[in-house]
């Protein structure tokens, strides 16, 4: 006699801190209703042909043990949670007889579909593709595309169907989003703020504020206090971590993660210093020299923005500054930039977890604040009242920052198992990330504004955000700065009309 065998796998996979699903064909996203099968793994078996109505009588019996004596509800209710509701026979069907599964996301749930692999074609049989071109649904297609052309030409079906049947049907950019992202988070060259400088969370939240050595040290004409030698760090982790690898965002920061919301709601972050600690650094990075002792104390870095205003209140959880504001321009005789030499940089990325601007977000904060100013060029200490580096959204009130973007060079692997009928991606290396002045909207260079315009054009970025940053980035000339110094004065109840 012949016996059919159905199992169902609850599987979860844990990648550092947070539980994320084994990435699946289908997406699904009904509950399992407690005490009831698909809580936990197990197995049914028959004698009674391999059908719907066969595997509902061994749920009914399953339902009459004492494990699920407190399951709600009956064998047909159960089957819809566990094959999909409208799906439930075709999963049960034999024209391709797959092992059906139920992957837990937190309470979410996924059921991998089960549907015949037209013949011929791409899922048939295990296979493999890499790409260089990113992990998304386009990435993954050009690679179906030239499988069909030299491995599966009498498949009748173009890359969107293949595609459609193995990852079943139901938007797969999204599925495949979800398989890039379970595969950056799995990978084993992640790496934090702890790491890049070994020094710890204090120190780390300190640097960001603007202090630490780092930022507080001038080198002595005896060569003490040697910027080079005492973050010697940084340029390891440049020529290493930096470029082959994925630097968190320190959301464990203040700066960072202000609203204990876990991102930045702009998506967007910039630094600004206002002193040159290193000389012979290069033209025009500061007017710190030497002798140190005498052409070095409380010099200027490269003037790049002009400093309208810093409200205390929105860096108050990085600064421990409880409140008040700060003004650095002159409205009522019309007067801007009279606060000293002041260096704003920064960089943005896009809505999409996917997006590799956003995988390596914070590589662009260590090379912006880290490598780039602080290491290279000198660059240190923040405008008083707020942090050196933050979410824009927390930062000092400027006309504008410079601004650097990623290409990121990338190879994944992506694997289709016919046993199981599941996609699964690999991110195999992170080959390069070169580092450039970002290429802005309207032919507008090295501008973070400009760029995030680019975004929005791009739709990376949401219009709302852009209109939210340029009350931040309040833009160069045209009184600019004073204007937006009077609009924040009277949300205070002053009016500078009135003396």
């Amino acid at each position: 006699m012949k016996f059919t065998k159905i199992t169902f796998l609850v599987a979860v996979a844990i990648h550092g801190t947070r539980t994320a699903a084994i990435r699946t064909a289908a997406i699904r996203t009904a509950a399992i209703t407690d005490n009831c099968p698909g809580t936990e793994s197990f197995s049914v078996s028959f004698q009674k042909g391999c059908s719907y109505a066969s595997l509902e009588a061994e749920i009914e019996s399953l339902l009459g043990e004492d494990l699920y004596t407190g399951c709600t509800l009956d064998a047909d209710g159960v089957l819809s949670e566990l094959l999909g509701g409208n799906i439930r026979t075709a999963a049960i069907r034999t024209a391709a007889i797959r092992t059906a599964a139920i992957r837990i996301h937190g309470t979410r749930t996924a059921a991998i579909r089960t549907a015949a692999i037209t013949a011929n074609c791409p899922g048939t049989e295990s296979f493999s593709v890499s790409s260089q071109k990113g992990c998304s649904y386009a990435s993954l297609k050009v690679e179906i595309e030239s499988l069909l052309d030299t491995t599966y030409s009498g498949c009748k079906l173009d890359a969107d169907g293949v595609l459609s049947e193995l990852l079943g049907g139901n938007n797969n950019e999204a599925t495949v989003d979800a398989l890039c992202i379970s595969a950056y988070e799995s990978s084993d060259v992640v790496y934090t703020f702890d790491d890049v400088t070994r020094k710890g969370y204090q120190f780390n939240n300190e640097y960001f504020s603007g202090g630490t050595k780092w930022n507080y040290e001038i080198e002595t004409n005896d060569g003490e206090n040697e910027l080079k030698s005492d973050a010697a760090r940084v340029k390891d982790v440049y020529h290493n971590e930096a470029k082959s690898g994925i630097i968190e965002l320190p959301m464990d920061l203040p700066s960072f993660n202000p609203s204990d919301v876990e991102t930045c709601e702009l998506n967007a972050a910039f630094c600004c210093w206002v002193q040159d600690r290193q000389a012979k650094d290069g033209k025009g990075n500061g007017n710190c020299n030497t002798p140190y002792d005498s052409n070095c104390v409380d010099k200027d870095p490269s003037d790049n923005a002009n400093l309208c205003y810093v409200d205390h209140d929105r860096a108050a959880v990085g600064t421990h500054v409880a409140g008040g504001f700060s003004i650095y321009g002159d409205v009522e005789n019309g007067k801007e930039n009279i606060e000293g030499d002041i260096h704003c940089h920064g960089f943005a990325w896009a809505e999409s977890a996917n997006d590799p601007i956003s995988v390596y977000k914070g590589n662009n904060l260590f090379f912006v604040s880290m490598y780039d100013h602080m290491y290279t060029r000198g660059y240190v200490r923040n405008v008083p009242g707020a942090t050196m580096c933050a979410c824009a959204e927390t930062m000092p009130v400027v006309t504008r920052a410079d601004c650097t973007q990623m290409e990121v060079t990338e190879t994944f692997k992506f694997d289709f198992d016919a046993t199981s009928n599941q996609f699964s991606a690999e991110l195999c290396s992170v080959d390069d990330i070169d580092f450039q002045a970002c290429e802005g909207a309207n032919g507008t260079n090295n501008d973070l504004e400009a760029y995030y315009e680019r975004l929005v054009n791009e739709e990376k970025a949401k219009e709302d955000n852009l209109t939210k940053l340029r009350k931040t980035l309040v833009g160069k000339g045209g009184n600019k700065c004073n204007t937006a110094i009077e609009s924040f004065l009277a949300t205070k109840g002053i009016d500078l009309m009135t003396k």
